[in-house]
C-alpha cells in the first residue's frame, strides 16, 4: 500500500512541474485512552512535524488536485494520578485527490478524499503485562476543504478550513493478553484474529485544520490550530485519541518561491 501511494504521488509530480510544499510544526494536548495497556485516559503534550505536497494533475483545468502528507507525532501523556506515563510514537503517510468548485470569485470548495495508512508505537512505564501496544491501519477519508482569498491593498491572505472523517479500513487490534510475540508466533493462524473491517459501526472520527496563510513577497507564511478525535473499537477493547495543536510553517513552490509572486 505504502509503495503504491508514492507510485500515484511520482505520477502525479511528473504531470504537474508546479508542486506546492507546505511544512509546520505543532505543539499542543494529546489525551490517549488504549484499554489494552490500562484502563485510564492519559494526557500531556503533543509535538507534530507535517510535511504536505500538492498540485494539480495535468490536462485537468486546474479543476482536479492530488495531496500527499506525511505527519510525525510523539506524546508523553501521564494518568490523572501522574503515576504513570505513556509515550506515544506516531506517523501518518496519506495520498488525496480533490475535484475543485468556485461558487464565488475568492471562494473555492474542495471535496474528495485521503487514503492514509496510520501506525504509532505506545510505551506504558508501569504495565509489567502488557509494556507496549501498536496501532496500524488504513483508512479511506471523506475530505472537504474551503479556501477563501482575501485580497487587500496591504494583505494578502488565504483563510482555509479542512474537514476529514474516517469512511471505510482495516485496522489491527489484538485480544486482552493476547501478547504480541504470541501473535508473531502463531501467524498467519491468529491473523483473523487482530485484523478489523472498520467503519462506521467501529471507528468514528473527525480531523480538522484551521489555517492563515499571509503571503509575502517571497515565501507564504502558514498559522493555524489542529484538532483529531477518534475512537475506535475492537476485541472487546476500546480506543480513543484526541489532539489539539497550535501550527506555524511555510509555504513554498519547487519552481519558484510561493508568495505574491505566484498567485495569479
Amino acid at each position: 500500500m505504502i509503495s503504491s501511494l508514492w507510485l500515484t504521488k511520482l505520477y502525479a509530480q511528473a504531470s504537474e512541474p508546479f508542486v506546492n510544499h507546505t511544512w509546520s510544526i505543532g505543539v499542543g494536548n494529546m489525551t490517549l485512552h488504549d484499554s489494552y495497556l490500562s484502563p485510564a485516559t492519559y494526557s500531556g503534550l503533543n509535538l507534530t512535524l507535517n510535511l504536505a505536497e500538492s498540485a494539480f494533475y495535468k490536462n485537468c483545468n486546474e479543476k482536479i488536485s492530488w495531496d500527499t502528507r506525511l505527519q510525525l507525532s510523539y506524546g508523553d501523556t501521564y494518568n490523572p494520578a501522574k503515576t504513570a506515563s505513556i509515550n506515544y510514537f506516531g506517523g501518518i503517510l496519506g495520498y488525496g485527490s480533490h475535484y475543485h468548485f468556485q461558487p464565488l470569485h475568492n471562494l473555492t470548495i474542495m471535496t474528495g478524499a485521503f487514503v492514509n495508512v496510520e501506525g504509532a508505537l505506545k510505551y506504558n512505564s508501569r504495565n509489567v503485562n502488557n509494556m507496549g501496544s501498536g496501532d496500524l491501519n488504513t483508512t479511506l477519508y471523506a475530505s472537504a476543504i474551503m479556501r477563501y482569498k482575501v485580497r487587500a491593498e496591504r494583505l494578502h491572505m488565504n483563510i482555509q478550513y479542512e474537514l476529514m472523517t474516517p469512511v471505510l479500513g482495516c485496522m489491527f487490534i489484538p485480544e486482552m493478553g493476547h501478547s504480541y510475540y504470541e501473535i508473531y508466533e502463531n501467524l498467519p493462524n491468529d491473523l483473523d484474529k487482530v485484523t478489523h473491517f472498520s467503519s462506521f459501526h467501529n471507528k468514528q472520527g473527525i480531523q480538522g485544520k484551521f489555517t492563515l496563510d499571509f503571503l509575502l513577497k517571497n515565501v507564504t507564511l502558514r498559522a493555524g490550530f489542529a484538532h483529531n478525535n477518534q475512537t475506535w473499537q475492537g476485541n472487546d477493547l476500546n480506543f480513543k485519541q484526541s489532539q489539539f495543536n497550535i501550527l506555524i510553517g511555510a509555504t513554498y513552490n519547487i519552481i519558484r518561491l510561493g508568495g505574491k509572486n505566484s498567485e495569479k
